[in-house]
């Protein structure tokens, strides 16, 4: 899917971010080529899963990372 909508949108993956409240979310992004950004939340990462770039309590933390 990500790689599909890159295509019809021309975006750039490398320099995209994908984030999103789950491991396999991080996952996704990590394939695609993407810097990843977790939400923290009642999911846990198992040391099997890959770690993602950054994390963030909330959405705001986010949006102040990029500001």
């Amino acid at each position: 899917m990500l790689f599909r909508g890159a295509i019809d949108h021309n975006v750039d993956l490398s320099k995209s971010f994908m984030i999103g409240d789950k491991p396999s979310d991080i996952e996704a992004g990590k394939r695609a080529g993407c810097k990843t950004i977790l939400i923290c939340n009642s999911f846990s990462i198992d040391s099997n899963e890959t770690l993602p770039d950054f994390f963030a309590k909330n959405w705001h933390d986010i949006l102040a990372y990029f500001s």
